[in-house]
């Protein structure tokens, strides 16, 4: 019994000693950066022909049309048919990447609808 006091005590005295230590540390010094020359925001070229090609290489069309992309501004729409929903996911990730386009509206269709899961359940 006397032990577990001890080993109580010493627990204590440690967690103490942890918690002095962490209030005694200096706290971060937060910079914050301005440059002094000024940098104009990048803007959307509106080359729709590339960014369609790009798109047209890394989809794969199985039949579906290919996804078409206009650019108004800093927003861009994707409009089309893909195979998938990662291909679908995957051309509106492509669009944001690119430098000026700050918004995407995907209107892509699946080329097919998802599977349904069965009602029932497996026995």
């Amino acid at each position: 019994m006397f032990d577990f006091s001890v080993e109580s005590l010493n627990e204590m005295r440690d967690a103490r000693r942890r918690s002095e230590r962490r209030r005694k540390q200096p706290r971060p010094v937060r910079v914050k950066l301005r440059p002094t020359f000024l940098t104009p925001p990048p803007v959307a070229d509106g080359s729709t022909l590339s960014l369609n090609a790009r798109l047209a290489e890394a989809l794969p069309t199985a039949g579906g049309t290919l996804a078409q992309v206009s650019v108004s501004g800093s927003r861009a729409t994707v409009s089309g048919t893909v195979g998938s929903d990662y291909d679908r996911q995957l051309a509106e990730k492509m669009l944001m990447l690119q430098p000026g386009i700050y918004e995407v509206d995907n209107k892509l269709t699946l080329d097919r609808p998802a599977e349904q899961l069965p009602l029932t359940a497996p026995q």
